[in-house]
């Protein structure tokens, strides 16, 4: 499960007390790979509550076959890079990402944002020119229309 304040991770972990670990910013990092090897190794810890900076790069969570993310960032790569560590090369098993997101909120919004974002990335990156969109402007827009 990813998430960008460890308010909501901490919640969690207290309604799944032993069954899962968390690998948030104030985990050092020296001891992130530790938690991710107990939760790799130990089918009693079958959830881990990883906010998206901390835990969504450098590992491997190739014991997971679902993500679940609770919150957007503002970053399209940083929701590629999550996803990631449990889709690896050598995962015997399909890999499924869901994203919580319901109607006329903020996150609907910033979803809209991150896919203008990955499109223009996509084109820069085919060696297309990118179609120049105020980003600001559309959201801003989306925020008055209330969607």
């Amino acid at each position: 499960v990813f998430a960008i304040n460890h308010e909501i991770l901490d919640t969690l972990k207290v309604h799944y007390k032993g069954q899962a670990i968390q690998i948030d910013g104030r985990v050092p990092a020296s001891k992130r790979k530790d938690l991710v090897d107990q939760f790799q190794t130990d089918s009693k810890v079958p959830l881990l509550l990883g906010q998206i900076e901390a835990a969504g790069t450098g590992f491997n969570m190739t014991a997971a076959d679902t993500t679940l993310t609770l919150q957007l960032g503002w970053k399209p790569g940083e929701h590629d890079q999550a996803e990631d560590r449990c889709h690896r090369i050598g995962t015997p098993h399909p890999v499924t990402a869901y994203y919580l997101l319901a109607e006329r909120t903020m996150d609907m919004v910033i979803m809209k944002l991150l896919d203008q974002k990955r499109k223009t990335l996509l084109s820069v990156l085919d060696g297309k020119e990118a179609v120049h969109e105020d980003l600001l402007e559309n959201l801003l827009a989306d925020i008055t229309k209330g969607t």
